[in-house]
């Protein structure tokens, strides 16, 4: 489901009550400020399956969440252990080198951490200012740039695939590598250092 258009009144309430249910740590934020819910891109063999970019709009610190919809539940993402859930519950089976690539973008959206983020090219990276106007900042940024990679996915062998993406967390860039089952497990084998002082934004944890 890839639908652009933010969740809004009844369908918005039902879905806000459904979260509060499913969550009980956030059920008083909800409660008290509501939620904003946005969907997020997900792989096109998501059958039935509608995954939101949710906001709790707490003015000192919001809450910001990925949540999935599988019909009788939702799942509140963020974490490896949550998008097994989610694999379990809708039965994934990746079936080729293709359907990983488009599972691990998805991954990496819903699964690491606040302070991570997939990058595979230029477009991907939000730069400071300073870029513009500063020699080093802009070296800095230009090799970042040169060195993020598409999604790399290798044959499967007892259906795992070896895999590996750049990630940059904070301001390092890494390449990770990777192994996907064909259930959607997802082990990191290996990170290695690219490039350091990344110039981008700084991301509270």
């Amino acid at each position: 489901m890839n639908n652009s258009a933010p969740l809004t009144g009844d369908t918005l309430d039902v879905f806000s009550r459904r979260l509060a249910a499913a969550s009980p740590l956030h059920a008083r934020p909800i409660t008290e400020h509501g939620v904003e819910a946005s969907p997020l891109p997900t792989p096109d063999f998501f059958d039935r399956v509608a995954v939101f970019h949710v906001l709790i709009p707490i003015r000192r610190r919001p809450i910001e969440m990925s949540v999935a919809d599988v019909g009788d539940e939702v799942v509140v993402l963020g974490s490896p252990d949550r998008v097994d859930e989610l694999a379990r519950t809708i039965g994934l089976h990746l079936e080729s080198t293709d359907d990983v690539v488009e599972y691990l973008r998805f991954w990496c959206r819903t699964a690491l951490g606040r302070s991570e983020q997939l990058v595979e090219g230029p477009v991907d990276f939000h730069w400071i200012s300073g870029v513009e106007t500063d020699a080093g900042l802009r070296a800095n940024a230009d090799r970042a740039a040169r060195l993020a990679r598409w999604v790399a996915v290798r044959g499967a062998v007892a259906d795992v695939y070896p895999a590996a993406v750049t990630v940059l967390d904070q301001r390092t860039l890494q390449l990770r590598e990777l192994s996907v089952r064909a259930d959607g497990h997802v082990e990191e084998l290996s990170r290695v250092d690219l490039a350091t002082d990344v110039p981008v934004p700084y991301t509270m944890p």
